[in-house]
């Protein structure tokens, strides 16, 4: 089994890929039903909440300036990076 399995999620069809992908390792380390349902769940909000994250933090953002648009940018890469 792999010790790590990283999926980008750029679309809705990655998402479906990564949640299968979370059960077949799920399978594998003989996870529960109920914990193989949980994992796949969190997959699939992940991207969401980052979504949601990011909206928050871009809609409070000033852009008039070129100074405000950087520091925009920079906070946005703040909440990507502390992303799981």
């Amino acid at each position: 089994m792999e010790a790590e399995s990283r999926i980008a999620i750029e679309s809705d069809a990655d998402v479906v890929t990564a949640r299968q992908r979370a059960r077949e390792i799920a399978g594998e380390l003989e996870l529960s039903s109920t914990d193989q349902t949980l994992l796949a769940t969190a997959i699939s909000e992940a991207k969401p909440f980052l979504k949601f994250r990011l909206d928050r933090v871009l809609d409070a953002a000033r852009f008039d300036t070129p100074e405000q648009r950087v520091r925009a940018a920079e906070a946005a890469m703040a909440v990507v990076q502390e992303h799981p």
